[in-house]
């Protein structure tokens, strides 16, 4: 009966291990966008992870950000419904992160 619960903490250690692993890596992808937008990033995450986004957002007609589909449309699609030309729309933000 020890054998059996030694092997099964054994078997849950080294998955909490794996785990852990996995979420480092997670965080690392994350951090390589730290200082950039990307297209596919929601309106919501944008303005969130960069404040000084908002004003650029507003300058371009975008109030969407306090919108319930800002947490679900990327801002390559909110440039695309609205009209923006979408090259200069994210150089801006991408100037104002940095």
């Amino acid at each position: 009966m020890k054998k059996a619960k030694a092997s099964k903490e054994k078997y849950a250690s080294k998955k909490l291990i794996s785990k852990k692993t996995k979420s480092t890596k997670i965080k690392k992808t994350v951090k390589t966008s730290k200082n950039k937008v990307l297209p596919t990033m929601s309106v919501f995450e944008v303005v969130s992870r960069f404040p000084k986004t908002a004003e650029i957002f507003m300058k371009y007609g975008l109030h969407c950000f306090g919108c319930s589909v800002a947490r679900y449309e990327n801002i390559e699609q909110a440039a695309r419904v609205h009209g923006i030309p979408f090259d200069k729309f994210f150089g801006e933000l991408n100037r104002a992160v940095k």
